[in-house]
């Protein structure tokens, strides 16, 4: 749950990008789908990712300088 500073936080963020004032019933239902969603795409890579994407980028570079 959401404090009423953190409320008040995310309304001038909110406005800040949107340019809308929102009412606190509101805010918590923006702010728990926003949370929702990140927590749906966010992955964090493992060391094992990092070093294949770090080969990959190499490889990719090895080709463009041949072109």
């Amino acid at each position: 749950m959401l404090s009423d500073d953190d409320i008040k936080k995310f309304q001038a963020i909110y406005f800040a990008k949107f340019k809308k004032h929102i009412p606190a019933d509101k805010t918590l239902e923006i702010y728990s789908k926003l949370l929702t969603l990140t927590k749906e795409i966010y992955h964090p890579m493992t060391k094992e990712g990092y070093k294949k994407l770090q080969a990959r980028r190499k490889e990719l570079s090895k080709t463009e300088g041949e072109n």
